[in-house]
C-alpha cells in the first residue's frame, strides 16, 4: 500500500501477500490500516482479492497445525569464538525440515515457523547490518530465516535499535516473510513494510496472527519517528474484527511474560495481563518473547494457561525451539506443547555450509580484527568485571567512563562527567594480552547509545548518597543493584557502616570542588541508555526492606543521541593502542571504600 491515509478509521484493508516460498504457507493475506485509533469494525478486501471467508479443510480427521517458534535470538545464529564456531540456527532448521518432510504426505497436518522478535543486537553479526564487513548491509538473521522457511515474525524492541531506516532497508532486502506489529506507529516509510496482522492459509486452515511490540528498552534513534501504542487496547481493537475470519487465532507478542517478571523491563502489560484482559479462551494461544522466559519445558503447564489461553515462550539465544500443536476438533485447542533443547538437535549440514558459513566468514573477519592490547591490570579480567566491579573502584569502569567523557569532548559535546552502571559490561579481557574486535564486542554486546541530561548539584548530591546504598558489600551476595561508576570528574568515599541502610557518602569532590560549594550549579552529564534498568527488582525490595528512596535518573529530562557507545569505545581504544593505563585503565583513588 502506498498510503494508509486512504483507509478510513475503523476499517482495515485486506491485501494479498507473498508467502515465503521456503515456508509452509500456501496463501498469505495481510491487514493494512491503523488499529491504534479505535475499534476495527470492517475488514475490506482490496479490489481483486478473493479471500476464503469460510474454511475449506477436511473434517474427516481432525486437522492439526504444528507451530514451531523461537524468540530473542539476538543474532546468535552461531556461537563464534577464536577457536571454533558452534552451530545454533541450523539446528532449528534441521528439526523444522524433518517435521515438514513428514507433513508433506499428511493431508491433515501442517506446520509454521515463527520468530518472536529481537533478532538483532548481541553478536558480531550486528556489524554486517551497519556496514562493518566486506559485504555491507546484510541482516544475517532475516536472510537466514528466509532461506530456512520462517513464515512470519514480529518486530521486537531491539529490532529498532539501529533505527527504523536501517530496519526498513533490511526488511526490503533480506526478509521474504512478513513482519508484524499492530501497535507500532511509524511516521516514516517503514510503515509500508510491516503489518498489524496476517492471515496465513495452509491446507485449507486459516491462521490469523496479530503482532504486538513492547515499548520497553526502546530508544528513539535520530532518524526514527515512531511511537508504541498500548498493546492491550490495540488487541481489543483488532481481534473482534479478525476472529470471525480465522480457524486459529494467535497473538504473536514481544511484550514479556508479565509485569512481575524481572529479566527484562515491561511497561504497560505483559502476556499474562493481556490474556486476563480478553474474554475466556478468546484466542488459541499467545506466543511470547522479550523476557527470555523458559515456559512449558516439560509440557504444557497449568501455570502458563491464563484465562483459558496458553502462553508460550522459548527462552533466548537459540537455546530452545518451541513446538505447539493446535488441533481442530472442531474447536481449535492446544493439544501439545514442548521445548526442544537445540544442543540436542543435529545441525542441518547442508544449510550450515550453503547458507550460514558465508555469513560466518564475513563475521569472523570482523571478530578476529586486532584492536589493541590490555594492560596487565587484574581489574580488566572477566572474573573481576563480573564479581568485583560493583563493590569498589575498578580500572575497567574507570577506562570506560573516561573514554565516554573523552569521546564526547572530541565530538564537541561538552560534559562535566560520565556515568555507567555495572550491567553495561558483560565480560572482561585477558590482562596483559592482545585482544580483537570480537573480544571487545563480548565486553559490550549491546547497541547502547549515549544520552545527555543536566543535573543540579543538589540532585547530584542526592544521587551519590543513594548510590552508596547500592554497592555490593562483602557480607552479602552480589546482585544487580544499579551501582554507578563515574569518570574522573567525581571523587568520593563510601563509608559502608554496619549495614546497608547505614552506608553513606563522604568527601565528595565535583571537578575538584567540595559538593557543598556547587549545590547551586548545573552539570551536563553523559550516560548510557538502559542505565539502572535491570535494578528495578532490587529497588522494590530495598524500598520495602529499609525504605530506600529511589533516585530515578530517568526522571531527569534527557536527550538521546545517535552516538553508539561501541563505536566511540573502539575509536578511543585505537587512539590509545588498547585498554591502557594512559587511557584510564587504572585505579586513581576516585572511589574509596571504607
Amino acid at each position: 500500500m502506498d498510503s494508509l491515509a486512504d483507509i478510513p478509521a475503523g476499517t482495515m484493508r485486506l491485501i494479498r501477500g507473498n508467502p515465503n516460498r521456503e515456508g509452509s504457507c500456501s496463501s498469505l493475506y495481510l491487514l493494512v490500516g491503523d488499529a491504534t485509533r479505535g475499534p476495527i469494525h470492517e475488514i475490506s478486501p482490496e479490489e481483486g482479492v478473493d479471500f476464503p471467508w469460510t474454511n475449506s479443510y477436511s473434517n474427516r480427521f481432525p486437522p492439526r497445525v504444528k507451530i514451531f517458534h523461537f524468540n530473542d535470538l539476538h543474532h546468535h545464529l552461531v556461537n563464534i569464538t577464536h577457536n571454533r564456531c558452534l552451530p545454533v540456527f541450523s539446528r532449528i532448521v534441521w528439526k523444522m525440515r524433518e517435521v515438514r518432510r513428514a507433513c508433506q504426505t499428511d493431508p491433515q497436518t501442517t506446520t509454521l515457523l515463527i520468530s518472536g522478535g529481537d533478532d538483532l543486537v548481541g553478536s558480531v553479526f550486528d556489524e554486517l547490518l551497519v556496514g562493518g564487513g566486506d559485504t555491507p548491509y546484510v541482516h544475517a538473521a532475516y536472510q537466514l530465516y528466509s532461506a530456512a522457511g520462517v513464515d512470519v515474525g514480529v518486530i521486537g524492541n531491539h529490532d529498532l535499535d539501529f533505527g527504523s531506516t536501517i530496519l526498513e532497508k533490511a526488511i526490503q532486502r533480506d526478509a521474504r516473510f512478513p513482519l508484524l506489529s499492530a501497535n507500532l506507529i511509524d511516521y516514516s516509510s517503514i510503515a509500508r513494510y510491516y503489518y498489524p496482522a496476517a492471515i496465513m492459509i495452509t491446507k485449507g486452515i486459516r491462521i490469523g496472527i496479530v503482532g504486538l511490540t513492547t515499548s520497553a528498552e526502546m530508544a528513539q534513534r535520530i532518524g526514527s519517528n515512531f511511537e508504541i501504542a498500548d498493546p492491550v487496547d490495540v488487541a481489543h481493537n483488532i481481534l473482534p474484527a479478525l476472529k470471525p475470519h480465522c480457524d486459529v487465532l494467535v497473538l504473536l507478542t514481544h511484550l514479556g511474560f508479565s509485569k512481575a517478571t524481572r529479566t527484562a523491563i515491561i511497561r504497560g502489560a505483559g502476556d499474562l495481563e493481556l490474556a486476563r484482559s480478553l474474554p475466556y479462551g478468546y484466542v488459541q494461544l499467545i506466543i511470547g518473547a522479550h523476557t527470555h522466559t523458559v515456559i512449558n519445558e516439560m509440557g504444557l503447564s497449568p501455570n502458563s494457561i491464563v484465562n483459558g489461553i496458553p502462553i508460550l515462550q522459548a527462552g533466548a539465544m537459540g537455546q530452545y525451539l518451541g513446538e505447539v500443536d493446535i488441533t481442530l476438533h472442531p474447536k481449535a485447542v492446544v493439544t501439545n506443547s514442548r521445548l526442544w533443547m537445540t544442543s540436542e538437535i543435529l545441525p542441518d549440514e547442508d544449510f550450515e555450509q550453503e547458507q550460514v558459513q558465508p555469513m560466518v566468514q564475513e563475521a569472523q573477519r570482523l571478530f578476529e580484527r586486532p584492536l589493541g592490547s590490555a594492560t596487565n591490570q587484574p581489574d580488566l579480567s572477566t572474573d573481576s568485571v563480573i564479581n568485583y566491579m560493583a563493590e569498589g573502584e575498578s580500572a575497567m569502569a574507570n577506562f570506560v567512563t573516561d573514554a565516554i567523557f573523552s569521546s564526547c569532548s572530541r565530538l564537541g559535546e561538552q560534559v562535566a562527567f560520565a556515568m555507567i552502571d555495572c550491567s553495561l559490561l558483560s565480560a572482561g579481557l585477558e590482562p596483559g594480552k592482545a585482544f580483537t574486535y570480537g573480544d571487545w564486542f563480548n565486553v559490550l554486546p549491546f547497541a547502547n547509545t549515549l544520552r545527555f541530561c543536566n543535573i543540579t548539584g543538589v540532585q547530584l548530591k542526592a544521587l551519590l548518597e543513594e548510590n552508596v546504598l547500592r554497592i555490593n558489600r562483602p557480607d552479602e551476595p552480589n546482585m544487580e543493584r544499579g551501582f554507578l561508576q563515574f569518570s574522573r570528574g567525581i571523587r568520593y568515599k563510601v563509608i559502608l557502616g554496619t549495614e546497608r541502610s547505614k552506608a553513606r557518602a563522604a568527601k565528595i569532590l565535583i571537578l575538584g570542588n567540595p559538593i557543598e560549594n556547587v549545590l547551586d550549579q548545573t552539570f551536563r552529564v553523559v550516560y548510557t541508555n538502559f542505565l539502572r534498568e535491570l535494578s528495578h527488582s532490587w529497588e522494590a525490595y530495598a524500598a520495602r526492606e529499609f525504605g530506600l528512596s529511589v533516585f530515578r535518573v530517568s526522571d531527569i529530562p534527557y536527550t538521546d543521541s545517535d552516538l553508539f557507545l561501541r563505536n566511540q569505545m573502539v575509536a578511543y581504544i585505537q587512539e590509545y593502542g588498547g585498554v591502557t593505563e594512559a587511557g584510564g585503565a587504572s585505579r586513581d583513588g576516585r572511589l574509596i571504600v571504607e
